[in-house]
């Protein structure tokens, strides 16, 4: 947008950087915390990662990294963020399609114009470190920076449940201090855990054993992320009234999932809990491997027509989102006693083919948001946004009884036209009347599927 946070007729929460060192917030959902209007889900219905809901309504694929989307299923460190960004209501004019309830833009470190560096380490209990490292260089018109993470958290009165991860974040910016810069960037982050699916559900609620009981297995039970983000960012300044971008970026999340999800015997608990009833093990094992290549320019011009001065951002969005899901079954996990279960049983394990469902999106945009200062009090934002969403059909496959079949669903074409006006009245400094309204597009690439 074409002025600050504070100056926007919308509600943006900004949770920083020193915020979240104060906090020890190791992740956006922790930062996220500060920020009211957000509740925090497990991700159900097969998801994982972060999963939330924004004033009611799902942003689950609603992130951003510097504007632009974020759409993999993992746990986001905010090891190589500056700032948490959350701007609540429909925000589609600037962010494409997405839920009413708003975005969150996660701005990450780039590179200083000083050379400065700093580590920290922090203890966890009953048993977890971490540790980071964030160093800047510069060497006349170039500048690089490089942060590193490394965590490994056990969960507290969890037995054998873990989360694990490392990440490095690079960046290096040529022509620093002149009109022209070019910023390079890669995030690579990996994720390695033990999957917790709780306890089973008895008469209605859930199961009254020892906090630190856990169905999980040794042999079959992991999760593994690994998310790969790189952009390249160029930036002109012709002049104080003209400047230009252009963003290229491409992003790769895989994932892979083999967990356990607890389920009563019901013949072993007919008469009630005993010391031999049973737990079935469910099994939940899927993979998925989601893909983005966005090109994204923009322009930001300031001009003055009839005494009105203008501030204008004017875009242009080209993309491509892929993703492919698929599940497995497996046969023969041990079952667990339901009081005393055995992490370590082992099994005679067949795992076999269930489905595999493939969706592509390309994506097509125009945007443009014009704010006009009129005197000293008033102003006026308007804007307005092109989208042409096109799915093409999808495919998936699914294997039942060793027999395949072929499902061919209807494509999705969708050309919306977005609008957004808004005003604020400023009558004193430091106090302003900020209104606006706003037609949202929820367009999905098959993230519910």
């Amino acid at each position: 947008m074409p002025m600050s946070a504070g100056e926007m007729p919308q509600t943006v929460n900004i949770v920083p950087r020193v915020v979240m060192q104060e906090q020890a917030a190791s992740t956006v959902r922790d930062a996220l915390r500060n920020v009211t209007g957000i509740s925090l889900a497990a991700g159900e219905g097969g998801f994982s990662g972060d999963a939330l809901t924004l004033r009611g309504f799902s942003a689950r694929g609603d992130f951003f990294i510097d504007g632009i989307r974020d759409l993999g299923q993992y746990t986001r460190d905010s090891f190589f963020l500056e700032s948490v960004d959350v701007l609540k209501g429909p925000s589609s004019i600037i962010f494409g399609r997405g839920s009413t309830g708003g975005v969150v833009n996660q701005t990450s470190r780039q590179p200083l114009p000083t050379t400065q560096g700093e580590v920290r380490l922090s203890a966890y209990t009953p048993q977890g470190l971490r540790g980071t490292a964030d160093v800047n260089v510069r060497v006349g018109d170039v500048a690089g920076r490089l942060v590193l993470m490394g965590s490994r958290i056990d969960a507290a009165e969890r037995d054998n449940v873990f989360q694990q991860r490392w990440g490095i974040f690079p960046s290096m910016t040529f022509g620093m201090g002149t009109p022209t810069t070019l910023t390079l960037s890669w995030l690579h982050q990996e994720e390695y855990n033990m999957p917790d699916y709780g306890v089973p559900f008895f008469q209605g609620r859930p199961l009254r054993v020892s906090t630190n009981t856990f169905y999980g297995l040794n042999q079959t039970d992991r999760e593994r992320t690994v998310t790969d983000v790189l952009t390249a960012l160029l930036e002109h300044r012709f002049s104080d009234d003209l400047q230009i971008r252009n963003t290229l970026r491409w992003a790769g999340y895989s994932r892979e999932l083999a967990a356990t999800a607890p389920r009563l015997v019901a013949s072993t608990v007919a008469g009630g809990i005993t010391r031999n009833s049973l737990v079935s093990r469910s099994p939940q094992v899927r993979n998925r491997y989601d893909s983005l290549i966005v090109n994204q320019t923009e322009a930001t011009v300031r001009f003055d027509t009839f005494g009105l001065r203008h501030e204008l951002l004017a875009g242009f969005e080209i993309g491509r989102e892929s993703s492919e899901a698929v599940r497995f079954g497996q046969t023969g996990r041990p079952n667990a006693n339901l009081l005393f279960p055995d992490f370590y049983a082992t099994g005679n394990i067949v795992q076999t083919f269930a489905s595999d469902i493939k969706t592509v999106a390309n994506t097509l945009a125009l945007y443009a948001v014009d704010r006009i200062l009129i005197g000293e009090m008033f102003e006026l934002i308007l804007g307005g946004r092109w989208d042409n969403f096109h799915q093409p059909a999808l495919r998936a496959h699914r294997h039942r009884l060793h027999l395949a079949r072929r499902l061919r669903l209807q494509a999705d074409n969708r050309h919306p036209h977005l609008c957004r006006g808004g005003h604020v009245l400023q009558p004193v400094g430091g106090i302003a009347d900020a209104r606006s309204q706003q037609r949202q597009s929820g367009a999905r690439n098959g993230d519910d599927l």
